[in-house]
C-alpha cells in the first residue's frame, strides 16, 4: 500500500509540475523508505519538495503527534500538494452525534478508520465511523485507545497488555496500568495502586521488540517512581533519543538512555498543563494552560513561544488550552479554547 500510495503521489507531483504550459521540464523522482523494524519511532517527514523561493509545494510523511489521548496513527502516510490556485475557505460539516451516555469523545484511528471512545467514562463502548451511512456504529472489533505497532493492534487496558490479539503484560497484584508510549524500542507505562491500598504511582519501562513479537523485558533500574501519588499523563513526546512524558501536575520528565531526569517537578497547587505535543521540523512542541501557548523543546528545556498561537480579537485571554496540535496540507494547526 505504501508503494502504490508513494506512485500515485509521484504521479500527482508530474502533473501539478506541468500545470503551467509555459515551463516545459522533465521531473524524475525515486524513494526507498523501509520499516521492516517498528522501533515506536515517529518517522517524520519523507521527503519535501520546494519551489524557487523555498516554499513548501508537495512533501509527503508520518505525523507525530499526541492529543492528551490517544496518540496518533503513525501507519498513516500523509501525502500533499498544494494548489496554484487561491486557497479556498474551509468547508466545516457537523457529524452527527454519538449516541451514547458519555459526555465527551476521543477520536482515534484505526488501519484508515476513524473511531471515538471515552478516556474514563460511563460508557466503554467504541464507535467507528460508518461513511456510505454517515452515522457512527458500535463495534467490538477495536478497543478503547487501540493503536497499530508494526502492523498489529496494540491495547493497554487497567489489568493487562495486549497484541496482536495476545496477552503481553499483567500488573503486579494490587495495581493498575494508566497512560503508555512505545518509542525507541521501551515500552513505557504507568502503574498505579488501587484507591484502597497506600498510595504508589511509577513509570516501569521495558525493552520490546514487536517484530519479534516476545514479552516485554522490565529494565528494573529505569523504574521511576513519581513524587505525586494521584499524578496522570496528559502527552507522551520523543525527540531524538529522548522520550518526555508531562502529567496533570505539570511534572515534565525525560527519559535518556542513561534513565530519567525531571525537568520540572509537579506542584499540585499551581496550574501548569500540556494537553498536546507534535513533532515539527527539528523540534517538540507542546500546547499548554493557561497561557493556551506553546512550548518548544530541541533537547534542552522547554522554552515559551509568547504569543504563539496569537489570540484572536474578541477572545477572552485567560485559562487558555492550546489542547490540541497537527500538521496538515504542510501546516501547522493549533486547537485553542475558548475560542
Amino acid at each position: 500500500m505504501r508503494r502504490l500510495t508513494s506512485v500515485i503521489f509521484f504521479a500527482v507531483l508530474i502533473l501539478s509540475a506541468m500545470d503551467s504550459p509555459a515551463e516545459e521540464k522533465s521531473y524524475s523522482f525515486r524513494a526507498t523508505f523501509s520499516r521492516s523494524v517498528d522501533r515506536g519511532e515517529n518517522p517524520g517527514t519523507l521527503w519535501e519538495v520546494r519551489d524557487g523561493k523555498g516554499k513548501r509545494i508537495a512533501g509527503a510523511g508520518y505525523m507525530g503527534a499526541y492529543n492528551t489521548f490517544p496518540r496518533s496513527d503513525r501507519e498513516l502516510l500523509q501525502v500533499y500538494v498544494r494548489s496554484q490556485q487561491p486557497e479556498a475557505e474551509w468547508q466545516i460539516e457537523r457529524l452527527p452525534r454519538v449516541d451514547g451516555t458519555a459526555t465527551g469523545y476521543y477520536p482515534f484511528q484505526v488501519a484508515g478508520e476513524l473511531y471515538v471512545s471515552t478516556r474514563n467514562g460511563s460508557d466503554p463502548r467504541v464507535h467507528r465511523w460508518d461513511e456510505t451511512a454517515g452515522s457512527w456504529r458500535v463495534v467490538s472489533d477495536v478497543r478503547n485507545g487501540t493503536e497499530r505497532i508494526s502492523g498489529n493492534n496494540f491495547h493497554v487496558s487497567t489489568d493487562q497488555v495486549t497484541y496482536a490479539g495476545q496477552t503481553l503484560l499483567t500488573p503486579d497484584e494490587s495495581y493498575r496500568f494508566g497512560e503508555h508510549y512505545f518509542a525507541q524500542g521501551k515500552l513505557i507505562l504507568r502503574a498505579f495502586r488501587s484507591p484502597d491500598m497506600p498510595p504508589a504511582n511509577r513509570f516501569l519501562v521495558y525493552d520490546w521488540n514487536p517484530t519479534e513479537n516476545k514479552t516485554p523485558q522490565a529494565l528494573a533500574h529505569l523504574t521511576l517512581e513519581l513524587p505525586q501519588p494521584r499524578e496522570f499523563v496528559y502527552t507522551f513526546g520523543q525527540w531524538q533519543q529522548e522520550i518526555l512524558a508531562v502529567t496533570n501536575m505539570g511534572g515534565v520528565y525525560r527519559l535518556r538512555p542513561q534513565g530519567w531526569e525531571i525537568l520540572r517537578t509537579p506542584i499540585p497547587t499551581v496550574s501548569y498543563q500540556i494537553y498536546c505535543g507534535l513533532n515539527y521540523r527539528d523540534s517538540l512542541l507542546f500546547g499548554h494552560y493557561p497561557s493556551g501557548e506553546l512550548y518548544e523543546y530541541k533537547g534542552d528545556q522547554l522554552e515559551l513561544r509568547q504569543n504563539w498561537p496569537p489570540v484572536l480579537s474578541g477572545v477572552s485571554r485567560n485559562a487558555r488550552e492550546a489542547q490540541t496540535l497537527a500538521i496538515y496540507n504542510g501546516e501547522l494547526y493549533c486547537g485553542v479554547w475558548p475560542w
